[in-house]
């Protein structure tokens, strides 16, 4: 469970769990980068395993940053929850730093008080994010009937690094039960522009099929609204989404990102082939856009998902351009993939980051004058190359006729390029 961040000033920080059962030690890890995670300093311990004896508290840790203006600016945030073989009763846990990751506090609980997790939830993550106004926030599951008799998702709110928090309720509902191979993950997210604005999304079955719902707020979480769907699939159709992430860009638009099986015949989990789909929003997810399909094609299933670990997604908005990263199995095994998609046009360059251990293409000289040389492996003879800008703008293309085969860059203005041939890509620079 590798989380990144950058802060205001640049400077690059990773968390990441190093842990051994044989013998029993470990815990989590932050490094730090200045050249944008080319060079990594010396790793420090955040979290031990033994930090909340018997529990592991090591597990999902989510790693952000204050980028306000404020006092707390630069602290950094890890939440975790217990490893995934403990039993509950569970609690969440975070720490903070304001060293860079140097030193840590003290382990301590997001829930507390009349807004604790409960006995019976075996995995309770809170979800954290950092507001323009110094605020850390964190929203997590909980279900104590005394409290609530619904079971809840609460936002705990700090103005003072986590010594204090106020809560308030997010989502109280009787639940519908999922297929528990499902990735019923959940976020939440702060608008960079404005500190009123959160959204927070989750997998839900209220319709009695997993859709991707989100519930925003307006007024800095004091209240939220009702369930809005997002993906726009007819509802109760048995087909089920799941596997959320999703981003704010920086005028606070925002786009969302999941795995979808919508075009598979088969229902559930189970022989239930996927693809991948985004939507975006500009009126702080109140409503969505047409849903839009990312992955190039579509993807068999493969029981590998079953299997712990198996299948992930994340993504970045910037100004028009959605940058994400997800593990789907086309090709028999679990591989990485890579979408730059411009949003406005639904214009998606995909790169294969992970594949056979061969490398099908390669570029020289990089950067590059005059022309280039192309290297390809014999599988890809007479496929169509194309040169793409780095906005998505198709340059021009041609066949491959041989395995080596040069291209004139001699007209093509300074600047950034990708070069696609069949799930392959390459980034060269023309100088």
């Amino acid at each position: 469970d590798v989380s990144m961040t950058f802060d205001k000033n640049g400077v690059l920080y990773i968390s990441y769990i190093d842990y051994k059962q044989l013998p029993d030690s470990g815990g989590i890890y932050v490094a730090r980068s200045i050249d944008g995670g080319l060079h990594w300093d010396t790793p420090n311990k955040a979290f031990d395993m033994y930090d909340v004896a018997n529990k592991r508290p090591i597990d999902r840790p989510w790693l952000v940053v204050d980028k306000s203006n404020t006092s707390n600016s630069g602290t950094l945030y890890i939440t975790t929850k217990p490893a995934p073989w403990i039993a509950p009763p569970n609690r969440n846990y975070f720490k903070s730093s304001s060293d860079s990751g140097h030193t840590w506090t003290s382990i301590s609980n997001v829930d507390r008080g009349t807004h604790l997790v409960g006995n019976v939830i075996a995995a309770p993550m809170a979800s954290p994010a950092t507001d323009i106004n110094g605020n850390f926030c964190a929203i997590y599951p909980s279900y104590v009937a005394s409290q609530n008799p619904l079971p809840a998702f609460y936002l705990a709110k700090s103005t003072n690094k986590g010594i204090s928090f106020n809560y308030s309720t997010v989502y109280a509902a009787v639940l519908t039960a999922s297929d528990t191979n499902l990735k019923n993950g959940y976020l939440l997210l702060t608008n960079p522009i404005d500190s009123n604005k959160l959204i927070f999304f989750l997998p839900n079955a209220q319709n009695n099929d997993p859709d991707i719902s989100a519930l925003n707020s307006s007024n800095g979480g004091l209240t939220w609204s009702s369930l809005i769907r997002v993906n726009d699939d007819a509802v109760g159709n048995s087909k089920a989404q799941d596997m959320v992430w999703g981003a704010y860009n920086e005028q606070g638009k925002i786009a969302v990102t999941w795995r979808d099986r919508r075009l598979s015949t088969a229902n559930g989990f189970w022989n239930a082939g996927y693809d991948f789909y985004y939507a975006t929003s500009t009126n702080n997810g109140a409503s969505f856009s047409p849903n839009q399909i990312l992955s190039s094609q579509f993807i068999v299933f493969d029981s590998i998902l079953a299997h712990s670990g198996n299948d992930f997604m994340c993504c970045t908005y910037h100004a028009d351009t959605l940058y994400t990263i997800w593990g789907d199995t086309r090709s028999g095994k679990m591989n990485i993939y890579f979408a730059k998609t411009i949003a406005s046009t639904n214009t998606s360059i995909e790169i294969l980051q992970l594949n056979n251990e061969t490398n099908l293409l390669t570029i020289f000289p990089n950067p590059a004058q005059d022309e280039i040389s192309i290297n390809i492996s014999k599988d890809l003879l007479g496929k169509e190359i194309t040169v793409f800008t780095s906005n998505g703008q198709k340059v021009f293309s041609t066949k491959m006729k041989s395995e080596q085969q040069k291209i004139s860059t001699n007209n093509l203005p300074l600047g950034i390029y990708f070069l696609k041939i069949e799930n392959q890509i390459k980034r060269f620079i023309k100088n």
